[in-house]
């Protein structure tokens, strides 16, 4: 049984720039600091300074 469409290269391509970018937006949502880590972290700047 054959499926009713061939897979090309730019099909291919298609693909793997679509697989790049939701890979980009991953590392962009991992990298952000979560707000109660950004909280902790002023507290402690703010004590350390007086």
């Amino acid at each position: 049984m054959r499926p009713p469409y061939e897979i090309t290269a730019e099909i291919l391509k298609t693909i793997a720039s679509i697989s790049e970018k939701i890979g980009e937006i991953n590392a962009n949502l991992l990298d952000k600091p979560s707000p109660q880590l950004r909280k902790q972290n002023r507290i402690k700047t703010i004590h350390n300074s007086i």
